[in-house]
């Protein structure tokens, strides 16, 4: 059986997201900016899906879009957590018709072979092996598939990590895997042409309590086995602050994003190879 996340930790997250559902969309500044990026990379793929999958689509922002892109598609929303899902149903009353599943990426409740568009949009880092995961991708999507994904990089909150070591012992971020890994990765599910790049984006806030409010807000769970308990004193948050750094009085918050995209099809049906080289059809990915 695959296990993606132990019990203790999915749980955990279930949890998470029960409390900031209600909420989740007022705070969600950086996830909302990576989907929106995220779809942006489908203006230049040439591709006509029948069935699409949002795989972690929380309050379901990107099923609007999705549906507006591929309007003869069917667009399924797919979530752990069951709070989050019923804020997507209450919020696209438009999407009635479309499929909303609860489930989790350990074992998606989907046939072989039945999904031409996989997209997760800042959903990867709760995976704890995502070799598995991808692998479960790859048994559902077809062989004229795609898969799009967002995550965060490890220069993701780089400022804050920093800041925390010079307050105490214990680890307050998560770890957050390489582009070049999740390439590995991607090759080693036999998925082909993985394409993997990366960006930066800072966000700027006026105080460290704001900054954590909102990172709280966002669903931020420290699954680190040696995590400080209990909430954070007045006088942690303000030796926090002294330790940060600051630009213009405002707090700076890295987030490396990483894309990704890959194909369901092996290069040996798609691409010619000479003297050692791979020759894949620009037409298969681009529009023209």
């Amino acid at each position: 059986m695959t296990i993606l996340f132990n019990r203790g930790k999915k749980l955990l997250i279930q949890k998470r997201y029960q409390r900031i559902a209600s909420t989740y969309d007022k705070h969600a500044m950086l996830p909302q900016l990576m989907g929106e990026r995220l779809l942006e990379k489908l203006d230049f793929i040439k591709l006509k899906p029948e069935v699409i999958l949002d795989l972690g689509t929380g309050t379901g922002a990107l099923l609007k879009p999705l549906k507006q892109r591929y309007p003869q598609a069917k667009v399924i929303g797919l979530d752990i957590s069951l709070a989050m899902l019923k804020q997507a149903k209450q919020k696209k009353r438009w999407f009635a018709k479309q499929p909303l599943i609860a489930g989790d990426m350990q074992s998606l409740p989907l046939q072989e072979n039945s999904v031409d568009l996989i997209i997760i949009n800042c959903v990867l880092s709760w995976c704890e092996d995502l070799s598995l995961l991808f692998k479960e991708l790859k048994r559902i999507l077809k062989s004229q598939g795609l898969l799009l994904f967002s995550t965060c990089g490890p220069d993701t909150l780089q400022q804050l990590k920093t800041a925390w070591c010079q307050v105490d012992d214990f680890e307050h971020i998560n770890a957050f895997i390489d582009m070049h890994d999740i390439g590995d990765m991607l090759l080693q599910a036999d998925f082909s042409d993985p394409v993997v790049d990366m960006e930066q984006v800072t966000i700027y806030f006026s105080s460290i309590k704001q900054m954590l409010k909102d990172l709280h807000h966002m669903g931020s769970v420290n699954l680190n086995a040696k995590k400080t308990k209990g909430l954070q004193s007045t006088q942690l948050l303000d030796q926090l602050a002294e330790h940060y750094p600051k630009r213009d009085n405002q707090y700076p918050v890295t987030v490396e994003i990483i894309y990704g995209l890959a194909w369901g099809k092996t290069i040996s049906n798609t691409a010619s190879m000479q003297d050692g080289e791979v020759s894949i059809p620009l037409n298969r990915f681009f529009k023209q």
